[in-house]
């Protein structure tokens, strides 16, 4: 069975009201995943956080990039 998991995200690019709602909805379990960059991620003191995970984008799309060629240049052959 599929499992819903709501989520929301910070970013640059919401008001400082919208940022507060979401902290707010986070803090409060409303949703039990936040995605933010890492500027808008700074000085955030949220308790009981379970996990923490940094994902370095550009590096992770160049890797399954590379991946992709990998196998179509020489695997697929």
């Amino acid at each position: 069975m599929a499992k819903s998991i709501k989520c929301e995200a910070l970013h640059g690019d919401i008001s400082q009201t919208q940022r507060e709602r979401t902290l707010t909805g986070f803090r409060n379990s409303y949703f039990n995943v936040l995605v933010a960059t890492d500027v808008a991620s700074r000085g955030l003191d949220i308790p009981n956080v379970d996990l923490v995970s940094f994902i370095t984008l550009l590096k992770f799309l160049f890797e399954i990039v590379l991946h992709y060629h990998f196998h179509s240049l020489f695997l697929d052959s």
